[in-house]
């Protein structure tokens, strides 16, 4: 679809030199969560907003954050030859050495490459004897440092799996609990100490040899912000209007040129125009920036979403997430993550801004995504990327220096024009046939491997939501004007179904509770029917299994009847209003 007149005005409202004054200010802070750098930050976002105006909410809490320090391996050969050091980062959240470190025989054990989708490197560590030892692997995933330490190792070295320019680490968390800690789960957290190296470093260990980790981290409690611009459509409050949520965090590692101060000015822009376009949204917008991203585990978006669950559940329409955008020689739009029933609406934004219409990634279980439990769908994450990928992330390079202007200005754009498109659109904009076609393949995929268990009554209550998904589609396909009190009654519904098809896409536990930050595929509830095939079907681990599979599967059955329900609901009202429409 094209740019209308109003979305040309709003889009011709972005000021570059606004972007990149703020960029400039933003950046110069290190803003470790909880640092004054972050405080700096925050108290200039606050001044630079109300001073155009704009009405602010700022919410105060303690946050749980960890601050890792200094860090140091030294490797001693079997042959007896002296230690050779090697360059390390301690991870945050992992536990500090005693006075000279922990001393190990290394174990070698080949691991995922990529953190967000290492789904399997702890099943391997969990086959393993490790009392004593220190594992060495590129495997990130944050289940293997805790199972490593459940099967007894003293230490974890996970070795950075891309090589960057001179031998550079990055920053990184090993923590899987999302947001702050309950009573009982902190047990999650790694106590034993984590550090990663680069992998340039990865020849030098060697099965046999031993190796010394010393590293020092501080964790505790801290408090925090989270500044928030609320944009009234029309300038008028209404308690029950919807609202689109637009985030990104504020915290960083170091000055955090790209990740994050260049979202952080983006955020601040897309609140100026909006708000100044206000006359023209008919839902509300909210711009939050999040405190304890990496330091904290997502702490300031989950405290959000726990504070607010009631009126993101009931209310949020989407929520656009900006992380990382206006790199230099970010030249790759060619993916937009976003949830499914969202897919056509942001790849169309990214295409009338852009001219490349892009295809759809899923978002992973990471980056502030900790509203899938009041089941808001992701709208977007990150639009442009470098080829290669940004050598510079998460280091002390990632300065002012690695933002573009030009990029910067049009990612914002992006991102402007998504938030402005579904605080305007009279319906909402979801497609759930593309969510149940997903559904469907991942089901598919589990059959051949699901060892017997029944999948029949999820595939039943797909196939029904699926019928009410393309029903509703092709209803609404060429249909006229719709009157606004039923217009409003087909988004409560919309919401409705958008609320369970996230939850089950996503989520495997309360909705009112976080998953922890592992890697998870989709419908994650059933992802472990995989597992039973390896299993001996008497045995009392596969009875085990198969009864939380079991309850599992009722609960995928109960959300997409609960979604198909919703959706027949909105074909009834449109029956209803018969052919007027």
């Amino acid at each position: 679809m094209a740019l209308d007149a109003s979305e040309k005005h709003v889009l011709d409202g972005v000021n570059s030199s606004f972007l990149m004054a703020h960029t400039r200010r933003i950046g110069s802070y290190d803003r470790v969560s909880g640092g004054m750098g972050e405080r700096e930050a925050t108290d200039y976002v606050i001044s630079a907003l109300k001073a155009d105006g704009i009405p602010m909410l700022v919410h105060e809490f303690c946050a749980f954050l960890s601050h890792p320090g200094e860090a140091r391996v030294t490797i001693f050969r079997e042959d007896g030859a002296d230690g050779r050091n090697v360059p390390a980062k301690a991870r945050a959240f992992s536990g500090s050495t005693p006075v000279g470190g922990v001393t190990g025989e290394i174990v070698l054990v080949q691991g995922g490459t990529d953190m967000f989708y290492d789904y399997d490197t702890w099943r391997v560590l969990d086959q393993m004897d490790l009392r004593g030892k220190i594992v060495v692997t590129e495997g990130g995933g944050r289940l293997n440092m805790i199972t490593a330490q459940k099967r007894g190792a003293v230490a974890y070295v996970h070795v950075w799996p891309t090589a960057l320019p001179g031998e550079r680490i990055p920053e990184g968390v090993v923590n899987p609990v999302w947001g702050t800690p309950e009573p009982g789960n902190t047990g999650a957290i790694p106590e034993i100490p984590v550090v990663a190296v680069a992998k340039q470093s990865e020849h030098l260990f060697r099965p046999g040899d031993r190796v010394t980790v010393e590293s020092k981290v501080t964790t505790g409690w801290m408090p925090v912000r989270i500044p928030v611009a609320h944009i009234a459509a029309g300038g008028v409050e209404d308690p029950e209007r919807e609202f689109v949520l637009v985030h990104g965090h504020i915290d960083s590692w170091h000055l955090g040129g790209t990740d994050n101060a260049t979202g952080n000015s983006a955020c601040m822009e897309i609140a100026r125009v909006l708000h100044q376009n206000r006359h023209m949204l008919s839902r509300d917008v909210r711009v939050a920036w999040w405190p304890g991203h990496s330091a904290g585990r997502y702490a300031g978006s989950t405290w959000y979403a726990d504070n607010h669950h009631t009126d993101l559940s009931g209310r949020c329409a989407g929520h656009i997430n900006i992380d990382s955008p206006g790199m230099r020689d970010a030249s790759d739009l060619s993916q937009v993550v976003c949830a499914s029933e969202a897919a056509r609406f942001a790849a169309e934004v990214v295409q009338d801004v852009t001219g490349p219409h892009p295809s759809r990634v899923a978002p992973n279980r990471s980056s502030d995504q900790s509203f899938w439990g009041a089941g808001v769908p992701s709208f977007f994450l990150t639009v442009s990327r470098v080829p290669g990928g940004a050598w510079w992330w998460h280091t002390e390079d990632d300065t002012v220096a690695t933002a573009d202007e030009q990029n910067l200005v049009r990612d914002t754009k992006i991102y402007l024009l998504g938030a402005y498109r579904l605080a305007t659109c009279p319906m909402l904009p979801y497609e759930f046939s593309a969510s149940a076609s997903e559904l469907s393949r991942v089901i598919d995929g589990l059959g051949p491997r699901a060892g017997g268990f029944d999948l029949a009554p999820a595939r039943k209550a797909l196939d029904r939501f699926q019928r009410a998904a393309v029903g509703v589609e092709g209803r609404l396909r060429g249909a006229g004007e719709v009157p606004p009190v039923v217009l409003k009654a087909l988004n409560r519904l919309l919401l409705e179904a958008s609320r369970a098809v996230v939850r089950v896409t996503y989520t495997e536990g309360s909705e009112f509770h976080h998953d922890p930050a592992v890697p998870m595929r989709l419908l994650p509830g059933l992802a472990d029917v995989a597992r039973l095939a390896s299993l001996d079907p008497a045995g009392g681990e596969a009875h085990m299994l198969v009864s939380r599979l079991v309850r599992r599967r009722n609960r995928v059955v109960a959300y997409l009847t609960g979604a198909a329900v919703a959706l027949e609901n909105v074909l009834g009202i449109l029956d209803s209003e018969g052919e007027g429409l």
